[in-house]
């Protein structure tokens, strides 16, 4: 089938192999014709996912077990996130660190170690990663956490896939009481205002700034900064109305300097 990354570039044609069992997997890699590169959703920026043989980890989906005490979740690297927001948000819990789509694996989240808009607050995805079941290209499979297997530990967490395969991981939620956030946008005329900003607003829980690079002279770095924190109060499941999808891919050339200062402005 055809392969490509969140930039749609390139797309490849691979052989994808998906096991359905974490005890599958080894024996799916054994019987592949060449190296297999770990593949969750097709969200990764770049094309480290993208070779002829590619062992697609969806397959691996399952809930394992889950602690309301201390809100540690133990599932299998396939699951995404927005499975985990879908299971939990209504029941008080959501990820600690999300990257810019729900649409990514744990075990992809784990092997980039995504950041989110808290960032600056809480660190990356592996902050709150607490251990992990890697898979190793001799077929043996070990628990690496902060004090179990240290080093494989610290080198799987953005590690790209490089250390071997994560089959399931135990990352802990962040308990909440509302599914909704209180939003602020800021406006800033340049960019030093905006870093000043920046640093004036560290204290909340969610920022990004939209910058404006092809603003020229004094308008130079013109952003938005957007600021967010979670409700204390409101809908844990809140009626978002179904957006349209745009079918196809707009072609490259409406990318360009002008449709981008359009935006921007």
């Amino acid at each position: 089938m055809k392969l490509g990354g969140w930039g749609r570039y390139p797309v490849i044609d691979a052989v994808v192999r998906r096991p359905d069992r974490r005890e599958r997997v080894y024996e799916t890699i054994e019987r592949a014709d060449g190296l297999q590169v770990p593949f969750g959703m097709g969200r990764s920026y770049g094309d480290c996912a993208l070779q002829d043989n590619v062992l697609d980890l969806r397959g691996l989906d399952r809930y394992i077990s889950f602690d309301p005490a201390s809100g540690q979740l133990v599932c299998e690297a396939g699951l995404s996130l927005d499975q985990i927001i879908q299971t939990f948000l209504p029941r008080g819990w959501f990820p600690a660190v999300t990257p810019g789509t729900r649409y990514v694996t744990v075990g992809g989240a784990i092997a980039a170690d995504v950041h989110g808009k808290n960032h600056h607050v809480d660190g990356s995805f592996s902050e709150f990663v607490d251990w992990i079941e890697l898979l190793l290209p001799d077929g043996t499979v070990k628990r690496c956490s902060r004090t179990r297997n240290k080093k494989l530990f610290q080198a799987t967490c953005g590690g790209m896939g490089l250390t071997g395969v994560i089959l399931a991981a135990a990352m802990r939620l962040r308990a909440v009481t509302s599914g909704w956030i209180r939003q602020r946008n800021v406006a800033f005329p340049d960019l030093p205002a905006a870093l000043a900003g920046l640093d004036a607003f560290s204290d909340w829980t969610y920022s990004v700034a939209w910058i404006d690079m092809l603003a020229s002279g004094d308008r130079l770095g013109r952003s938005i900064l957007m600021l967010g924190e979670h409700c204390d109060d409101g809908d844990l499941v809140p009626p978002f109305p179904q957006r349209p999808a745009l079918p196809v891919d707009l072609p490259q050339f409406v990318l360009n300097r002008w449709t981008v200062k359009a935006f921007n402005t």
